[in-house]
């Protein structure tokens, strides 16, 4: 009968020390977890604060060169040299439409833009010719080239050949005049 008391009494004492036991691995498995998690957390403020010194050197550059080209598009658009974008334009497209043949109108301008109209005819030989003349011609942005039409024409037998009609656009910005600068 002693032998039973004490397995009771033991019994409970063996239970209460397993339950600490476990309470104390489960707190250990969460200390881990959480050291694991600050030290990722430690890691990301680092790199940010890495990559922000390299972002902000990065946008000081742009900065620089948007004040640039501001400055280089504003004198070249209202002064005598706009005229020379449209030209360096036009030898884009001849650069980049092989074959093509470019014929200018006079140009005109209004009080808000220039413009200079463009019949551009190109021998293509796929779809994807096609597509890529077109996708080049809307992707010049100073000046801008606006389609008002196209059309391809069969000539001969295996011989395609797309027509677009267009308009080069310029922008025309007042400049205002700076004392010593």
């Amino acid at each position: 009968m002693q032998y039973l008391n004490y397995l009771k009494h033991i019994f409970w004492l063996y239970l209460i020390s397993g339950m600490a036991l476990a309470l104390s691995i489960f707190l250990l498995i969460i200390m881990h977890n959480y050291n694991v998690y600050l030290d990722d957390s430690i890691s990301a403020v680092e790199n940010i604060s890495i990559n922000k010194s390299i972002v902000k050197k990065q946008i000081d550059k742009m900065d620089a060169w948007t004040k640039y080209g501001v400055e280089y598009l504003k004198q070249n658009i209202s002064g005598a040299y706009s005229e020379n974008l449209f030209y360096k334009s036009l030898d884009d497209i001849k650069t980049n439409l092989q074959g093509a043949s470019v014929n200018l109108s006079a140009f005109t301008e209004t009080a808000d833009e220039k413009s200079l109209p463009v019949e551009i005819t190109a021998p293509v030989t796929s779809y994807k010719a096609v597509v890529d003349y077109i996708a080049f011609l809307e992707s010049l942005t100073i000046p801008d080239f606006k389609i008002n039409y196209f059309r391809l024409s069969k000539v001969s037998p295996g011989n395609v050949v797309l027509n677009i009609r267009g308009v080069l656009k310029l922008p025309l910005i007042e400049v205002k005049a700076t004392d010593g600068q």
